[in-house]
């Protein structure tokens, strides 16, 4: 891999300066991951619970439950116990931590390419603010509907699941709780000129993720793609 440094990846438009220290861990960008400082040992074992669950709904012979217990509680007590972070890690969290206190900025990926950029707060809702507030797009709703449209899911579900037309496994997957609204962000369009409040103009993304029908729409994309043609266009998966 061929070496590179902060000046390459980290494009800083906000008023704060920062140490060689934060440059040279921002370099990495959003996707870049470090052991953390501790883990839960109780979020461990409710992980290897789950896998347990995946996992013996497999078993051809359910006599062997109790070793596939025994050894994925091992697995996970030598998990927990082996956790051991380096000098390096914590310094790069502490940094990181340090980095997302700073309410006075915000630390995007640009629209498009890898990197970092770095706004001020105050200028980036403005922006967003001025984004939505394009009626040609965007309306304001007197009220949340959410948990009004996931309650309607909730016992649309509930009719073809009585009826054996869904089996159980999908339905506890669509199944829609805890819903919430689409959350929308922008990522700053590096080549184009700058604009208001000297950032480059954002593109808008509205992300659907948590959603009540979401879900839902990634079963009926993974029943629909088979049938959809690709030729001139790049397949895409958004399977379980």
């Amino acid at each position: 891999m061929l070496p590179f440094d902060s000046k390459e990846m980290v494009t800083n438009l906000s008023s704060c300066r920062f140490t060689c220290d934060q440059l040279d861990i921002l370099k990495f960008g959003l996707t870049h991951s470090i052991c953390p400082p501790r883990i839960n040992k109780s979020d461990v074992l409710v992980c290897f619970e789950l896998i347990h669950d995946t996992m013996v709904t497999k078993l051809q012979d359910r006599t062997q439950n109790p070793k596939l217990v025994s050894a994925l509680s091992h697995l996970a007590h030598s998990y927990s116990l082996a956790h051991r972070p380096t000098v390096t890690d914590l310094k790069s969290y502490k940094l990181l931590k340090d980095l997302r206190k700073n309410k006075n900025i915000v630390i995007l990926k640009p629209d498009k390419g890898n990197g970092v950029v770095v706004l001020d707060r105050t200028a980036y809702d403005s922006v967003i603010l001025k984004i939505i507030s394009d009626t040609s797009k965007f309306k304001v709703l007197a009220e949340d509907s959410t948990l009004l449209r996931e309650g309607q899911l909730q016992r649309f579900l509930r009719k073809p699941k009585a009826t054996g037309h869904l089996n159980a496994d999908t339905y506890s997957k669509i199944y829609p709780t805890g819903s919430r609204p689409a959350r929308i962000y922008g990522l700053p369009k590096m080549h184009k000129p700058r604009g208001l409040y000297s950032i480059p103009p954002l593109r808008p993304i509205v992300s659907s993720i948590g959603m009540y029908n979401y879900e839902l729409a990634k079963y009926l994309c993974c029943l629909l793609q088979p049938h959809i043609p690709f030729n001139y266009c790049t397949q895409f998966h958004l399977c379980w």
